[in-house]
């Protein structure tokens, strides 16, 4: 390997841990809150599934559920407010088996990307807030 590419896989190999330590950030954002905003962990309503407490093991993908709420109309409600999410029920054939294997009727799939940024975690526990005091 020739010295500029030797010094581009240091770029890169420094990028993606930037990349990962971000992503680490927003989730553990996500979870624990941020701004005096509560977090997924301590809102009340809102259960995170398969709730690890390593984010050094952990993507930044969660599984949620309201407690008052199912997960097709979480979703809706999400989208109403221009949050994308996606569900995962067990009357889905794709999700069903997942689903079932946590002993769960449905979730709510939230993917952030390391492109979103602080504001867009601290609207998204506003919005998720909101949903849970509707019911």
């Amino acid at each position: 390997m020739g010295q500029e590419a030797s010094a581009r896989r240091t770029f890169f190999e420094a990028g993606m841990k930037r990349i990962a330590d971000h992503e680490r950030g927003l989730l553990h954002m996500m979870l624990e809150g941020v701004n005096g905003r509560p977090g997924m962990r301590h809102i009340k309503g809102v259960k995170v599934d398969m709730d690890g407490r390593d984010l050094y093991t952990r993507d930044l993908i969660l599984g949620v559920e309201f407690e008052n709420i199912d997960c097709i109309r979480a979703v809706e409600e999400y989208e109403k407010r221009g949050v994308i999410t996606f569900e995962r029920s067990a009357g889905s054939m794709y999700s069903k088996r997942m689903v079932e294997a946590f002993h769960s009727k449905g979730m709510i799939r939230l993917s952030p990307l390391h492109v979103n940024t602080p504001d867009d975690i601290d609207r998204f526990l506003d919005v998720t807030q909101e949903i849970a005091a509707l019911y």
